[in-house]
């Protein structure tokens, strides 16, 4: 996903492994779901969790094009990375994890 944004982005090799590896648990969640293997839908607060956790993750990734962007497309992609920024990333992965976690622990929930 990251290679379809039109913005240079920068990041450790473990960060965007980590994003894929949440991403392949919410298929196989999805996926399980669509079999009938007991997974219910999501509700809307486990949607907005992974959505912002999501964006925090993008937005840690782009946020030295992000921030040169302001001074035009051209400078955006003159900018050189600077350090990852670490906080940012691992509140959006918490923030997706934890949203994902609490829609398949509420599977296991008695009806």
């Amino acid at each position: 996903m990251l290679f379809l944004i039109p913005l240079p982005w920068w990041g450790p090799v473990i960060a965007p492994i980590v994003c894929a590896a949440v991403m392949v648990v919410a298929g196989a969640a999805i996926m399980a779901r669509q079999l009938g293997d007991g997974l219910p839908r999501p509700s809307q607060e486990v949607w907005l969790a992974v959505l912002v956790g999501s964006v925090l993750c993008l937005s840690a990734f782009m946020l030295d094009a992000l921030v040169a962007s302001l001074g035009g497309l051209e400078a955006a992609y003159e900018v050189r990375a600077g350090p990852f920024p670490w906080p940012m990333y691992l509140a959006g992965l918490a923030l997706a994890v934890v949203g994902l976690w609490r829609g398949l622990l509420r599977a296991q929930e008695p009806a």
